[in-house]
C-alpha cells in the first residue's frame, strides 16, 4: 500500500504513478516499456516531480517503489522489474483462435475483468491521497469480449473518477507494421480469406479493438492514450 500521508510531501507537487500491467505485457513489450520509464526518469522528471511504481502480476497489484524523488531509487526499482536473469517472462493468456478443444473466449472475459479490477485496485490505493494524480499505464492494449466487460470498465472508470486520477495509456507495442497474411505467433490461417483481404482487414480491427479500451479510459477520466 502507498504510504505517503504527509500533506507538506506532496504539497505543489506533481504525483505521477507508473504502473505496468504484466498480465498483458510479452517480454519485448515490457523491455520497450521499462526503456520508456527509464528514459522518463533520467531526462525528464523535475524535482517537482513525486513518483510510484506499481505493478500488477500474478493477480495482485503491488507497490514497488512508493512516492519519491530519488531517481536512483526508482531507476534501481525498475531495473529489478527487468525480466530474463531469475524469473519468466508472463505469457499472453488471451486465446489466439489456435486452442485444443474447447475455446478459451470464456476465459478471456474473466482476464479482461481481472485486468480492469486491478486498475480499479490501483485507483482505490491512490485515492488515500487527496492531490490530483497522473497514472501511466504500460500495457499490450485490453481487450473487451463484446459486452461482457462493460460492467467492470464501468467500475473501473468511476473509481479512477472518484480517485482524482488521471489515466494515460501508452500501448507498449509501439509501433506495429503487422504481417497482411500473420506472422509466426499463430498457425497458418485456411480459406479464400487470406486472398481477398478480408483476413487482413480482420487482424487490423483486432489490434484497434484492443486500444479502444485504452482510448476510453484514457479519455473518460481527463488523461490521453
Amino acid at each position: 500500500t502507498l504510504s505517503l500521508h504527509d500533506a507538506l510531501r506532496s504539497r505543489d507537487r506533481r504525483l505521477l504513478a507508473l504502473y505496468f500491467d504484466m498480465s498483458a505485457m510479452p517480454l519485448p513489450d515490457q523491455i520497450r516499456a521499462f526503456d520508456a520509464a527509464q528514459k522518463y526518469i533520467r531526462s525528464q522528471m523535475t524535482p517537482s516531480d513525486l513518483a510510484c511504481i506499481m505493478m500488477y502480476s500474478n493477480g495482485a497489484v503491488r507497490v514497488l517503489e512508493d512516492f519519491t524523488s530519488d531517481r536512483a531509487r526508482l531507476l534501481s526499482t525498475l531495473q529489478t522489474m527487468v525480466v530474463g536473469e531469475d524469473e519468466d517472462a508472463p505469457q499472453d493468456a488471451s486465446d489466439k483462435g489456435a486452442a485444443f478443444g474447447q475455446d478459451d473466449s470464456e476465459f478471456n472475459i474473466f482476464n479482461t475483468d481481472r485486468q480492469l479490477a486491478a486498475l480499479q485496485t490501483a485507483a482505490n490505493m491512490l485515492g488515500q491521497l487527496n492531490e490530483k494524480k497522473a497514472l501511466v499505464y504500460f500495457a499490450s492494449g485490453i481487450r473487451l469480449q463484446g459486452t461482457n466487460n462493460q460492467a467492470q470498465l464501468r467500475a473501473t472508470t468511476n473509481a479512477l473518477v472518484r480517485a482524482g486520477v488521471n489515466m494515460f495509456a501508452i500501448d507498449a507495442r509501439g509501433l506495429v507494421a503487422s504481417a497482411p497474411m500473420g506472422d509466426a505467433s499463430q498457425g497458418s490461417r485456411g480459406g479464400v480469406s487470406m486472398y481477398s483481404g478480408q483476413g487482413a482487414i480482420s487482424q487490423s480491427n483486432q489490434f484497434a479493438k484492443s486500444q479502444d479500451t485504452l482510448w476510453t479510459l484514457s479519455a473518460d477520466t481527463g488523461g490521453k492514450a
